[in-house]
């Protein structure tokens, strides 16, 4: 009997490696406009929308951050909850101008904080095969919440690995993927909508992952690949030097990242914010108070970027207590 479920164990194994390489082979077809005009005044557009650094089971105490913030694993529920129904939110209010069809979900890394530090194994309220579990779970249930709309009528999802979920010691460039717990995450995710056909995953192969959308590239990358060490003129300036560099390799019109934490909406660049919001870390190295929040942005054939909000995922006695501020 023992012997029958190991061969049983082996070949689920076999098929959701099939399945992976299917998933890394499958080319996915960028957004292209539909019409040309408007219809009853209303504009075509796709809805770009950031998912990033989440940093699930990691806790934060408000006495580690000047009662700025406070998360555990309800907080982050909630705030998941929150992300999913802002996103849906998002879409209604733009479709008073835009008709939106079409969805880019980006997920795009440090969903779990991992052990990355000495510190983490000590605080952290999960352990990482735990958190990643946890984030599966999550984000699955949160994709079948937004194809509860039924005027979407494709879901593409590109996705980048962070720099939080990896295996190894350090961040290995020819062996990132490889070593990444977050990149069997998105395998895991993708499985469980290889029944959906409105749902497409662009899983990474590399630190950078790119996508057509109304005849311009769009660049996916997690953002760790830029050395930022703080300075005056913030982290924009070392990203657009490396945006100079990879445009030389592949051109892109738009460039989405987020590991910085640091929610900024310019014409060929959009930062992400954080869902863990300010943590001991960033308090640590002195950066600037964010609440958390994500990114949304609105994309037409014509003008491109369009409009860009942010989607609030924290409530105000999490995010911005003013208790001890003068």
């Amino acid at each position: 009997m023992r012997i029958k479920g190991l061969l049983e164990d082996l070949s689920s194994a076999k098929r959701f490696n099939d399945f992976a390489r299917e998933v890394a082979n499958t080319k996915v077809e960028g957004i292209k406009p539909r019409e040309r005009g408007t219809k009853g005044n209303v504009h075509e557009a796709t809805a770009l929308v950031l998912a990033s650094d989440w940093h699930i089971e990691e806790r934060v105490l408000p006495q580690q951050v000047a009662n700025r913030n406070k998360y555990d694993l309800d907080i982050s529920a909630q705030r998941m909850t929150r992300f999913f129904e802002a996103t849906r939110y998002g879409l209604v209010f733009n479709r008073q101008i835009f008709k939106i069809r079409d969805l880019v979900l980006w997920l795009g890394g440090d969903f779990i904080t991992n052990y990355l530090h000495e510190d983490n194994v000590q605080s952290n309220l999960l352990a990482p095969v735990e958190a990643i579990a946890y984030a599966h779970a999550s984000i699955v249930a949160g994709i079948h919440h937004l194809l509860g709309d039924k005027e979407l009528e494709r879901i593409v999802i590109p996705c980048n690995d962070g720099n939080h979920g990896r295996l190894s010691k350090k961040v290995n460039s020819a062996t990132r993927i490889e070593n990444s717990l977050e990149w069997l995450l998105y395998k895991m995710i993708a499985e469980s909508f290889k029944n959906e056909p409105r749902v497409q995953f662009l899983i990474p192969e590399s630190v950078q992952t790119y996508l057509e959308i109304y005849g311009r590239t769009v660049r996916f990358t997690h953002g760790d690949s830029v050395n930022y060490h703080g300075g005056v003129g913030g982290v924009t300036i070392p990203i657009y030097k490396a945006l100079a560099n990879w445009n030389t390799v592949r051109p892109a019109a738009l460039t989405c990242m987020g590991h910085f934490h640091q929610l900024t909406s310019l014409n060929d660049l959009i930062i992400n914010g954080s869902l863990i919001g300010y943590n001991p870390y960033a308090m640590g190295i002195g950066a600037r108070f964010e609440p958390p929040a994500q990114s949304m942005t609105i994309l037409d054939p014509l003008r491109f970027k369009s409009i860009s909000m942010p989607l609030w995922v924290g409530s105000r006695e999490d995010d911005v207590n003013t208790k001890g501020r003068r």
